[in-house]
Order: structure tokens, then sequence, then C-alpha cells
């Protein structure tokens, strides 16, 4: 579970599970609506997830994160580079970098 600007209007939560398709995800996101995401591409260093053929959202019409990769760049290190989706067509992409402390 990761929690993003907790108490603000931007506070957002994505839940990761296992399947017997492989990781999804839900996400709570900051416009009210929860996009569910699929494994669509595994690598030896990273995983995406794409949307659901059953979300629950438009994909073509609401605003919504529409995917995610997470890159793992060692094992105190990885990216997560979200794509935000807005009338069906890709608003931004926003990467971050997380690091482990000890």
């Amino acid at each position: 579970m990761e929690t993003l600007h907790p108490g603000s209007p931007m506070g957002m939560v994505s839940v990761c599970y296992d399947t017997d398709d492989g990781v999804a995800m839900t996400h709570y996101c900051a416009p009210g609506n929860q996009p569910c995401l699929v494994q669509s591409d595994v690598s030896r260093n990273s995983i995406t997830l794409a949307p659901s053929k059953d979300a629950a959202i438009d994909v073509g019409t609401e605003e919504h994160m529409h995917g995610v990769t997470f890159k793992f760049l060692g094992k105190d290190k990885m990216e997560a580079i979200w794509i935000h989706d807005e009338d069906g067509a890709q608003a931004g992409e926003v990467t971050t970098t997380l690091t482990r402390q000890k």
C-alpha cells in the first residue's frame, strides 16, 4: 500500500495485490475514481500495470491514472513512472524515485 499526499486535496492511495494472472492495483485517485490496473508487462527489473478490461471507469472520458511502471534500480532504489490520462489522451507523466532509508 502506498499513500501520497495524506490529508491534502491531492491525497491518493494505491493498493497492490496478487491475482491468478499476476500483480494488480486499485488506485484511489484524487479525482474521486478508482482505476484498477493489472500487470501488462514484466521484465527482470520492471513491472508495468495498465487499465483492467473490467475497469469501473470510462478510460476514454474520465481523468485517471492510466498506468504505472515500477523500475527496480537495485536493492534499495526504485522508480515509479505514472501515466495520467484526461479526455482519452495522455495528459502527463510523473516519475518518482524512492530510496530505502537505512
